[in-house]
């Protein structure tokens, strides 16, 4: 760990001095998987990676470590929220039923979405809980760690919901200083005195420059983003349809004369007889939108009838039936 300094309370390293006016705590919160993750089942670090569960042993002593120490890379601003209809086990493989990675709505992900928003679904609340007075489906929060000799190796870290109060804290003593929360080398520990999973967070000192610039610059990596439940992981697209092939249909003029429903639709081509029958007259071809115009069948052997004049009168009924009598005259046909 030789890129930690000492924390110093009569002065401040110039390079943590420089980038005070950067700081930004405000994700750790205030009290109201294809990458590695730090498991808290039995109150002992492990690293789960690739389903394998490794405890995390203290070098020194080769036994289970009572605290890891590590660099916060980046923190999901959002509550993050998973719900399980059977209960959630530590450690097992299932995944919830419901969740969201901004405590807001159901992730798109979800297959089994609960309710439109987290703030109306009945899991949200305070005693919706089998095992307690907490919540069925509670928040927690996701970061993104790393031990600091490895900043590049980004591990998931789920903070429960009972220590969020300490992790807000913890940032908020920090932001009291104007000191950002990536800047130093966090201890992270188990309260000795609780009976469940109670986090403790500590200072141990601060970066030294080049892990802060590490740090800094990975703000904005897929990996990370993915960790914190910023991004979601890649997905295989699925298949495009093979387009239908578009077709012109063709219309035949006359279809009194025994032709089918496909041969309009220009599904087949008119069987052998029809085109001896039609082979005078060649078939219309046209696009779709030209068939749904209405046509008019012109009948070639008589002109159409004129339309009758109607005529609006106010004169006596037997001139106006003589009037009609020779209106209709005027437009009878020869």
């Amino acid at each position: 760990m030789s890129n930690i300094v000492p924390f110093k309370e009569s002065s401040l390293p110039a390079h943590i001095k420089a980038r005070m006016s950067q700081v930004d705590n405000s994700a750790l919160g205030t009290v109201a998987s294809g990458f590695p993750v730090i498991s808290l089942k039995g109150k002992r670090f492990a690293l789960v990676r690739s389903g394998a569960r490794e405890i995390i042993n203290d070098p020194r002593t080769d036994e289970p470590a009572n605290h890891i120490t590590v660099a916060i890379l980046r923190v999901n601003p959002g509550m993050s929220k998973a719900y399980y209809a059977e209960g959630y086990q530590e450690g097992a493989d299932a995944k919830p039923d419901c969740f969201s990675n901004d405590g807001l709505r159901p992730d798109a992900a979800a297959r089994d979405p609960q309710a439109k928003s987290c703030a109306s679904c009945p899991f949200n609340a305070f005693g919706s809980s089998n095992t307690g007075r907490g919540k069925a489906c509670p928040d927690t929060k996701r970061l993104a760690v790393a031990q600091v000799d490895k900043l590049e190796e980004p591990i998931l870290l789920r903070v429960p919901p009972t220590s969020l109060k300490n992790l807000a804290n913890f940032g908020g003593k920090f932001t009291s200083k104007g000191i950002d929360i990536r800047y130093i080398a966090t201890k992270i520990g188990f309260d000795p005195q609780a009976t469940h999973q109670l986090l403790t967070f500590d200072g141990v000192g601060y970066l030294d420059d080049a892990a802060i610039e590490q740090v800094m610059a990975m703000q904005d990596d897929e990996a990370v983003l993915q960790i914190t439940g910023e991004k979601a992981p890649a997905r295989e697209a699925a298949p495009v349809p093979a387009a239908k092939p578009k077709g012109r249909l063709t219309v035949v003029e006359d279809a009194e004369e025994g032709v089918s429903a496909e041969q309009v639709f220009g599904r087949r081509e008119p069987a052998e007889e029809d085109e001896e029958d039609e082979e005078d007259e060649a078939p219309v071809t046209m696009s779709a939108r030209e068939f749904t115009k209405p046509r008019v069948r012109v009948n070639t052997d008589e002109p159409a009838p004129k339309p009758r004049a109607k005529v609006k009168t106010d004169i006596e009924p037997e001139l106006e039936s003589d009037i009609g009598d020779f209106l209709d005259a005027a437009f009878d046909d020869d």
